[in-house]
């Protein structure tokens, strides 16, 4: 009888800061996704609170993102949400750019 193998997806341990990364770019998008929704249903005309709620959010997303990039330094960690949380805070964080940039009026 024909042995079966067993993988691991990974023995290495999960640090709290790929977690902490991953975490942040996931609140940071849900945030931007509250901000549009509640900026539309505003008429356009949101409240001073939605960007409070927005600079915040894109704060998350940058300290999230250096988080993330840090924790690929490291190499004895499992680096999949790493490379999430670096990749959607910094794409979070570019979209949150252009709209804070488009929305100054020179």
């Amino acid at each position: 009888m024909k042995s079966r193998r067993k993988y691991l997806a990974s023995k290495k341990p999960v640090s709290k800061e790929n977690k902490l990364s991953f975490t942040l770019a996931l609140i940071s998008a849900a945030a931007f996704l509250f901000c549009v929704v509640a900026s539309a249903l505003a008429g356009g005309n949101g409240a001073s609170y939605i960007g409070a709620v927005g600079l915040a959010s894109a704060l998350l997303a940058l300290y999230g993102c250096i988080i993330g990039i840090r924790e690929l330094a490291s190499s004895d960690k499992t680096h999949r949400k790493s490379y999430i949380g670096a990749i959607l805070g910094g794409v979070v964080f570019i979209i949150w750019l252009a709209v804070f940039l488009t929305g100054i009026k020179i």
